[in-house]
């Protein structure tokens, strides 16, 4: 069976098989995938991920957070 390729918003191809490594990855790290899309402009993609620091736990340690 021959792959099929599409053709994007922009004229670009491609098979989508990017997306599914994509996918698994979030999913792998428990991370979310929203998606918008809009005839003619084109779709957006938002992918978050969880992030966590762990500190060594010494003598006054004091735990840190991090925003994105």
């Amino acid at each position: 069976m021959k792959k099929k390729s599409t053709v994007g918003t922009h004229g670009e191809k491609g098979t989508g098989l990017g997306l599914n490594l994509v996918y698994r990855f979030i999913k792998m790290y428990n991370g979310t995938i929203n998606v918008s899309s809009e005839k003619r402009i084109g779709t957006r993609f938002d992918l978050s991920i969880p992030i966590t620091i762990s500190l060594a736990k010494e003598k006054g340690a004091i735990s840190e957070s991090l925003s994105a």
